[in-house]
Protein backbone atom coordinates (compact mmCIF):
# COMPACT_ATOMS: atom_id res chain seq x y z
CA UNK A 1 0.00 0.00 0.00
CA UNK A 2 2.45 2.71 1.35
CA UNK A 3 4.34 1.98 -2.22
CA UNK A 4 1.24 2.63 -4.59
CA UNK A 5 0.79 6.19 -2.23
CA UNK A 6 4.50 6.82 -2.75
CA UNK A 7 4.42 5.68 -6.73
CA UNK A 8 0.95 8.13 -6.73
CA UNK A 9 2.61 11.14 -4.99
CA UNK A 10 5.37 11.02 -7.82
CA UNK A 11 3.51 10.92 -10.64
CA UNK A 12 1.16 13.42 -9.29
CA UNK A 13 4.58 15.78 -8.68
CA UNK A 14 5.91 14.76 -12.26
CA UNK A 15 2.30 16.10 -13.83
CA UNK A 16 2.28 18.96 -11.87
CA UNK A 17 5.74 20.55 -12.50
CA UNK A 18 5.44 19.01 -16.52
CA UNK A 19 2.48 22.23 -16.58
CA UNK A 20 4.08 24.44 -14.74
CA UNK A 21 6.52 24.35 -17.33
CA UNK A 22 5.26 24.55 -20.41
CA UNK A 23 2.92 27.49 -18.86
CA UNK A 24 6.43 29.54 -18.08
CA UNK A 25 7.05 28.59 -21.90
CA UNK A 26 4.29 29.76 -22.75
CA UNK A 27 4.47 32.96 -20.92
CA UNK A 28 8.28 33.77 -22.27
CA UNK A 29 6.70 32.95 -26.09
CA UNK A 30 4.10 35.53 -25.22
CA UNK A 31 6.51 37.87 -23.88
CA UNK A 32 8.65 37.85 -26.50
CA UNK A 33 5.37 38.35 -29.03
CA UNK A 34 4.28 40.84 -27.10
CA UNK A 35 8.03 42.80 -27.23
CA UNK A 36 8.56 42.06 -31.16
CA UNK A 37 5.21 43.70 -31.58
CA UNK A 38 5.35 47.09 -29.39
CA UNK A 39 8.92 47.25 -31.39
CA UNK A 40 7.14 48.08 -34.63
CA UNK A 41 5.98 51.30 -33.15
CA UNK A 42 9.25 52.99 -33.22
CA UNK A 43 12.22 50.09 -34.54
CA UNK A 44 12.75 49.22 -38.39
CA UNK A 45 14.10 45.99 -38.56
CA UNK A 46 17.97 45.61 -40.41
CA UNK A 47 19.45 42.57 -41.65
CA UNK A 48 22.98 41.66 -41.44
CA UNK A 49 23.47 42.53 -45.61
CA UNK A 50 21.43 46.11 -44.31
CA UNK A 51 24.05 46.84 -41.87
CA UNK A 52 26.81 45.84 -43.97
CA UNK A 53 25.47 48.26 -46.84
CA UNK A 54 24.96 51.17 -44.04
CA UNK A 55 28.48 50.23 -43.72
CA UNK A 56 29.87 50.38 -46.87
CA UNK A 57 28.37 54.01 -47.39
CA UNK A 58 29.42 55.50 -44.42
CA UNK A 59 26.25 55.95 -42.59
CA UNK A 60 25.73 57.59 -39.25
CA UNK A 61 23.12 56.94 -36.76
CA UNK A 62 22.26 54.24 -33.74
CA UNK A 63 21.45 50.91 -34.33
CA UNK A 64 19.54 48.57 -31.47
CA UNK A 65 20.96 45.19 -31.22
CA UNK A 66 18.61 42.88 -29.31
CA UNK A 67 16.12 39.70 -29.82
CA UNK A 68 12.52 39.52 -28.44
CA UNK A 69 13.23 36.42 -26.22
CA UNK A 70 15.94 37.96 -24.43
CA UNK A 71 14.61 39.16 -21.01
CA UNK A 72 17.12 42.11 -20.76
CA UNK A 73 15.71 43.22 -24.09
CA UNK A 74 12.18 43.29 -22.69
CA UNK A 75 12.90 44.64 -19.94
CA UNK A 76 14.93 47.98 -21.37
CA UNK A 77 12.92 47.84 -24.72
CA UNK A 78 10.07 49.93 -22.83
CA UNK A 79 12.27 52.50 -21.48
CA UNK A 80 14.65 52.88 -24.18
CA UNK A 81 10.73 53.59 -26.57
CA UNK A 82 10.04 55.92 -24.06
CA UNK A 83 13.31 58.05 -24.79
CA UNK A 84 12.93 57.37 -28.32
CA UNK A 85 9.50 59.11 -28.52
CA UNK A 86 10.86 62.49 -25.82
CA UNK A 87 13.93 62.84 -28.13
CA UNK A 88 11.81 62.72 -31.22
CA UNK A 89 14.48 60.25 -32.83
CA UNK A 90 11.86 58.24 -35.19
CA UNK A 91 12.35 55.01 -35.87
CA UNK A 92 15.36 53.42 -34.74
CA UNK A 93 17.26 50.76 -36.68
CA UNK A 94 16.97 47.21 -35.06
CA UNK A 95 19.46 44.45 -35.75
CA UNK A 96 16.94 41.26 -34.44
CA UNK A 97 19.49 38.85 -33.19
CA UNK A 98 17.08 35.77 -33.58
CA UNK A 99 16.36 36.85 -37.18
CA UNK A 100 19.53 36.98 -38.27
CA UNK A 101 20.63 33.85 -36.78
CA UNK A 102 17.66 32.14 -39.13
CA UNK A 103 19.19 33.73 -42.25
CA UNK A 104 23.05 33.17 -41.65
CA UNK A 105 24.03 32.31 -38.05
CA UNK A 106 27.90 32.65 -39.52
CA UNK A 107 27.56 36.14 -41.54
CA UNK A 108 25.64 37.45 -37.87
CA UNK A 109 28.44 35.81 -35.31
CA UNK A 110 30.86 37.58 -37.87
CA UNK A 111 28.89 40.74 -37.69
CA UNK A 112 29.02 40.85 -34.13
CA UNK A 113 32.36 39.67 -33.65
CA UNK A 114 33.93 42.80 -35.77
CA UNK A 115 32.01 45.55 -33.36
CA UNK A 116 32.68 43.43 -30.43
CA UNK A 117 29.22 43.11 -29.07
CA UNK A 118 28.94 40.00 -27.01
CA UNK A 119 25.64 40.62 -25.16
CA UNK A 120 22.34 41.92 -25.73
CA UNK A 121 20.80 44.43 -25.79
CA UNK A 122 23.37 46.88 -26.51
CA UNK A 123 23.13 49.95 -28.61
CA UNK A 124 25.60 51.24 -31.08
CA UNK A 125 26.59 54.31 -32.29
CA UNK A 126 27.48 54.56 -35.85
CA UNK A 127 29.91 57.76 -37.22
CA UNK A 128 31.01 57.42 -40.86
CA UNK A 129 30.11 53.99 -41.50
CA UNK A 130 32.78 53.09 -37.94
CA UNK A 131 31.48 52.41 -34.71
CA UNK A 132 31.33 55.15 -32.38
CA UNK A 133 30.15 54.14 -29.13
CA UNK A 134 28.44 51.46 -27.58
CA UNK A 135 26.12 51.40 -24.88
CA UNK A 136 25.32 48.43 -22.84
CA UNK A 137 21.63 49.32 -20.86
CA UNK A 138 21.80 49.86 -17.07
CA UNK A 139 18.41 50.73 -15.28
CA UNK A 140 19.64 54.34 -14.69
CA UNK A 141 17.07 56.50 -17.44
CA UNK A 142 19.14 59.33 -17.11
CA UNK A 143 22.23 57.58 -18.61
CA UNK A 144 20.48 56.10 -21.44
CA UNK A 145 19.13 59.71 -21.63
CA UNK A 146 22.29 61.45 -21.87
CA UNK A 147 24.07 58.62 -24.32
CA UNK A 148 20.92 59.04 -26.53
CA UNK A 149 21.76 62.53 -26.45
CA UNK A 150 25.12 62.54 -27.16
CA UNK A 151 25.01 60.07 -30.07
CA UNK A 152 22.07 61.16 -31.91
Amino acid sequence: MKKWIAMFVAVAALVTLSACGGANSKTAAEKAKQTEAAGKNFLHVITTNDWQTKVKNKASQTIYVGRPTCEDCQAFQPMFQKEVKKQKLGKIDYYNVDKARKVDEKAMTALLKKYDIDSVPTLVAMKDGKVKATYSPTPDKKKLADWLKEHK
